[in-house]
């Protein structure tokens, strides 16, 4: 059986009595202990959370993406789907106004920020200057800058119900006219009291801008620019192309747009009286401008030099006058 030394008993005890450490001390350790376990669970949560959320947006980017409105989509053309169907959207609404150019920059999650140059065709073009900016999210234009309203939607052009055949307003507009100098280019807004074919007006001397397309038997009718800024391929220079191949663009933009409902819907479908949410009106528009064979216009834009407006608004019965813009020339 062992022996006891008790001096060597008590050796041991003080040893064992000094590797316990002090009360305030131990306390330290514990908690020194219990917060690296925490921190090492939290640096796991917090690792695995930016995992899942990789996974997730690796996941749901290219679901937004095919989703909402991509305005970096290209065509076979090459150019971006968006500034065509944008192009045509306000070719079709509005007179004057022209999509230029468009760019548009991906920021995440259906996020993009769009830049675009439009123009007045009243004004001269400085190709190349951004003037519109807008962000498109999840398919909604938000935070639009448009400075000079270029895209603004403009009622009653053609149709000033307060002077609407009114002869003695529409004789007082034309002698207005004869007071200007000389040297004064004129832009107007027309509505006759006849359909006028097109290939008069264009041999008429005095330039043709826009028309809003003839088409009696439907509810919506669309427009048409005659004077382009800018050329994106020979039906650009419409001055240049037959009556036929005018008809041909109007269907192809009217195509383009009811194909690519979601990149304007949220624009509405304005006409020259009426603002239309219901778009189903331009389907019918498009069936009927396929019968077209001759092309005819009631309201219009036109400008040139003051004696030979004058001289053809002479000439022309009109229910309606609007003098856009006088400049010098």
């Amino acid at each position: 059986m062992r022996e006891w030394d008790e001096n060597k008993l008590d050796h041991e005890l003080e040893v064992l009595l000094n590797e316990i450490p002090e009360h305030d001390e131990f306390e330290k350790r514990i908690e020194k202990y219990i917060n690296d376990r925490i921190r090492k669970i939290v640096h796991k949560t917090l690792a695995m959370t930016v995992i899942v959320a990789i996974l997730l947006l690796a996941l749901v980017n290219p679901m937004f993406k095919v989703s909402f409105i991509d305005p970096t989509k290209r065509n076979e053309n090459d150019t971006s789907i968006y500034f065509d169907v944008l192009r045509d959207y306000y070719e079709t609404t509005r007179p004057y106004v022209e999509i230029v150019s468009l760019d548009a920059e991906y920021k995440g999650l259906a996020h993009y920020e769009v830049t675009m140059q439009a123009t007045n065709h009243r004004e001269r073009l400085n190709v190349g200057r951004t003037n519109i900016l807008y962000d498109l999210n999840c398919g909604t234009i938000k935070n639009l800058n448009d400075a000079q309203l270029y895209l603004m939607t403009y009622m009653g052009r053609f149709d000033n119900y307060l002077y609407q055949n009114d002869e003695n307003w529409i004789k007082e507009s034309i002698e207005e006219l004869r007071k200007l100098p000389e040297s004064s280019n004129i832009y107007i807004s027309l509505y006759t009291a006849l359909p006028q074919a097109i290939d008069e007006l264009r041999n008429a001397n005095i330039c043709l801008e826009w028309i809003e397309v003839y088409q009696p038997d439907v509810e919506y009718r669309g427009g048409l620019s005659l004077a382009l800024s800018s050329a994106q391929d020979k039906t650009d220079l419409r001055y240049e192309i037959s009556e036929a191949e005018l008809i041909d663009v109007y269907c192809n933009n009217l195509k383009n747009l009811l194909e690519h409902k979601d990149m304007w819907k949220e624009l509405s479908l304005p006409s020259t009286t009426v603002i239309y949410g219901d778009l189903s009106v331009l389907q019918d528009t498009y069936e009927d401008a396929l019968y077209l064979t001759e092309l005819k216009t009631e309201r219009f834009t036109l400008y040139g030099e003051k004696k030979d407006i004058i001289e053809f608004l002479e000439n022309i019965d009109i229910i309606s006058i609007q003098i856009d813009e006088i400049t010098l020339y």
